[in-house]
């Protein structure tokens, strides 16, 4: 994956998934109570490492429905960004 660039030019950087893929699972399971088949929405940019891991990676392990949040989310926090 590569970094975002908020510091500078974005990097490059090796990440094992193995890893990865048992804290997706296990916060899925735990934190979100995610089933298959259900409908899962992430506020958070795809271009964060939260945001592809819980917009993409979590639902596709839970055959889950993922929301996507066209556009990035400018002025936050503001709730009413994701209504408008």
């Amino acid at each position: 994956i590569y970094t975002s660039g908020t510091t500078g030019q974005p990097k490059g950087i090796v990440r094992d998934n193995g890893g990865h893929m048992v804290a997706l699972k296990w916060t899925m399971d735990n934190e979100f109570g995610v089933k298959p088949g259900e409908v899962f929405w992430a506020a958070s940019d795809v271009g964060w490492v939260v945001g592809h891991s819980y917009i993409v990676y979590g639902p596709l392990l839970h055959g889950a429905t993922s929301v996507l949040f066209e556009g990035k989310p400018i002025g936050t926090p503001d709730a009413g960004t994701y209504w408008r």
